[in-house]
């Protein structure tokens, strides 16, 4: 992520990143998470400087990070805060009580995000624990269960194109601004020219990578009961990786 605000050269900011890589003992605080000690040489805001100025310099708010888990904490593209950086954010906010609701704000009051991945990748739970009450989740498989009644994967194949229909209205929506709250949009899209196309089309305001390994999307399969037809969860995940195409540096310029 780059640096340009004026901050980062500031005679204070440069003694508070040094006070704060000397509490942590040098050490990247991701890291030590995993048992793994690793220089650190990043001083990372949980609660991004841009949108929380006044917690700039309160340590609670400052970690020390190697350069790798450093870029991990920010979407390549947009500089925004990854899962992984929202994972920072929720403990920080759960022990000192600090208010995340600028994090899911833009001018208008109102954002889009796109959190596409494998099946079994946690793009669900993600949303679940990111949204708000008011907002609204457009889902593929949701809208399936919600005209069925079936379970998760208990829909039949019949009423895909009903549901196909569906969310093709709701992108319209989304894609004029037609829906007066945050969207969720939870896609697979491991083809990257379907992906480009829906991320030129809805114009998201944060692009969400859930980048997990293939041997951990098919160890949660397995261990979810709702996912009842072990052997379909198995081929679908094996389907999504064989297609995946990962992002390059253009996409979302």
């Amino acid at each position: 992520m780059t640096m340009t605000n004026p901050f980062y050269k500031s005679a204070k900011w440069e003694r508070k990143r040094a006070a704060i890589l000397k509490r942590d003992e040098y050490l990247c605080q991701e890291c030590k998470r995993y048992n793994k000690s690793t220089e650190a040489n990043v001083v990372h805001h949980i609660f991004p400087l841009e949108q929380y100025p006044e917690y700039a310099l309160e340590n609670w708010n400052l970690i020390s990070l190697c350069h790798q888990c450093h870029e991990c904490m920010h979407e390549r593209y947009t500089g925004k805060l990854s899962p992984l950086g929202m994972q920072w954010v929720d403990r920080v906010s759960l022990k000192y009580g600090i208010d995340k609701k600028k994090l899911f704000k833009t001018a208008n009051g109102y954002s889009v995000y796109l959190v596409w991945g494998s099946p079994a990748s946690g793009k669900t739970t993600y949303v679940k624990k990111h949204r708000r009450d008011e907002d609204m989740v457009i889902d593929l498989d949701l809208i399936k269960q919600s005209i069925s009644m079936q379970g998760k994967t208990n829909t039949g194949e019949h009423l895909l194109p009903v549901a196909l229909s569906i969310r093709e209205h709701l992108y319209n929506m989304v894609e004029h601004r037609e829906i007066p709250c945050n969207v969720w949009v939870v896609a697979g899209l491991p083809r990257l020219a379907d992906r480009a196309r829906l991320i030129k089309r809805l114009k998201p305001d944060e692009v969400l990578f859930m980048n997990v390994p293939k041997e951990e999307c098919i160890q949660r399969a397995l261990n979810d009961n709702e996912r009842a037809d072990k052997e379909l969860q198995i081929r679908i995940i094996n389907k999504w990786f064989n297609e995946f195409e990962p992002d390059p540096p253009s996409l979302y310029l």
